[in-house]
This record gives C-alpha cells, structure tokens and sequence, in this order.
C-alpha cells in the first residue's frame, strides 16, 4: 500500500472492465486517479474516492484531437502534473475478412492506435518538463498469435501499439519517460460481449481454459497489477518493453 503516493495517474477507457480495475488498484496505492471515458464513470469514481483519493471524471473521446488535449489541461489544472499515463481505451468490431469496411477499418484503428498516440503525445509534453514519467499501453495477445481469436482490424491496431510503444520508448527515453505495453489474453470483461452473444462467449472461454497451461483465464486483477509494476519505480530502467498476460497460451 502507498507505493503510489504523490503520484497522479490518468487512465483512459476506465468506465468499465480493465481501465476501471486500474483505475482502483492505482488509487488503492496512493494515487490522485484522472479519468476518461466515452461513457458514464460514475461506479469507477465513487471507487475511487472510497478508496480517500481524489479523482477528476471527464467525458472524452481520445480519437479527437481537441478532446484530448481539453482532458489533459483539466488533469494540469487540477494536479499540476502527470506521473503516469495508462492508455487502455480501445474497443473491438467483429466483423469478418471479406465483409470488413473501410469505415471497420479506421474505426478500430482510431479507437485503439490513433487514440494512444494523441493521449501520449500530450501527456509526454508535460512529463518532459519534469524529466519524469510512466506510459503503459495496452495491446492484445491477438496482435502476436496467429490463432483466430479477434478480427483482423484489431490485430492490426494492436500490432500497431507494440511498435508505438517501442518508438515512443526511444523517443520519450531521454526525458526520463518509460513506455511499456501489455497484451492480455482472454480477459472476459463487458468488452467480450460486443457483438457477441453469450452462447458464443462461454464456448471461447471454455476453449481458452482447455488451452492455457495454467488451467484458467486471466481476470482485470492481473491486468492491473502488471500495469501497476510498470508505473512503478521499481521498473524504472524497463522501457520499450512487451509483457503477454495469458498464462502461456500463445
């Protein structure tokens, strides 16, 4: 406990399911949490502040520009600084190979590469300033499996936020800013339910079990607790680095 204290911590995507989860354990350690979300954050606020920590909640869409720039002058204006940012925002579109869309396309893109630049490419103007910083991004184990297990807009994104977090740790590395990023495997939160039905949920969850060495899937208290090392200073000289959480599946 506390070994966040001081720190402000800004988690994208933390309305529900994984963001909400590191949301928690980051306030749980001691942290100021600000966070974002195109939906409602109410149960993730009221969490936080049980927790005695204070907590700034603002409305944002990370794919735009202007959003996220207004959010991070709020977290300035509120904390004065940014220690840590998790990018954890993203989202899914199952939709198969030859009936993708260009609009598919981009959609996923956005939502899960573009947004993870624009978040750290603001939040690491103001860390800059004070030589300090933790970045964690979030990818999948689909972007470094051929197994079929998610569409091939997202695996692309995800892929995608291995080699931004790998440029932005040379990049950012200088300025005493890590980058690091996770790719969970089956984590089954609201977000496995897109455009799924649960019929077809359980089946995947019952496969993944039966594949995983470790005999069950991963639970958001894995995930959280991952990105809860890398904004640590323990993991201080750790940058550029990819992390998979899915006990040996892949």
């Amino acid at each position: 406990m506390g070994r966040l204290d001081r720190k402000v911590a800004v988690i994208t995507g933390a309305a529900k399911g994984l963001g909400k989860q590191m949301a928690l354990t980051f306030a749980a350690e001691g942290a100021d949490i600000a966070i974002c979300d195109i939906e409602e954050m109410d149960a993730t606020a009221k969490g936080i502040k049980d927790l005695g920590r204070k907590v700034l909640v603002l409305k944002a869409d990370i794919t735009k520009k202007d959003e996220v720039d207004k959010f991070f002058s709020s977290v300035m204006d509120t904390f004065k600084k940014v220690d840590i940012l998790v990018n954890n925002a993203g989202t899914t579109r199952n939709v198969g190979f030859f009936d993708m869309t260009g609009e598919d396309w981009d959609f996923i893109q956005d939502a899960n590469l573009k947004g993870a630049f624009f978040c750290t490419q603001v939040a690491a103007r103001y860390m800059k300033e004070r030589k300090y910083g933790r970045i964690v991004n979030m990818s999948s184990v689909a972007s470094v499996s051929s197994r079929p297990i998610a569409t091939v807009n997202y695996q692309c994104a995800k892929s995608g936020v291995i080699q931004l977090t790998r440029a932005c740790a040379r990049e950012l590395g200088p300025y005493g800013i890590t980058v690091n990023v996770m790719a969970p495997g089956i984590i089954v939160t609201e977000m496995t339910y897109l455009n799924r039905s649960r019929e077809t949920v359980d089946k995947m969850v019952d496969e993944g079990i039966k594949r995983t060495p470790l005999g069950r899937l991963g639970t958001p208290k894995d995930v959280a607790n991952l990105a809860l090392f890398f904004a640590l200073d323990e993991s201080s000289f750790i940058s550029g680095q990819l992390i998979v959480l899915d006990g040996g599946w892949a």
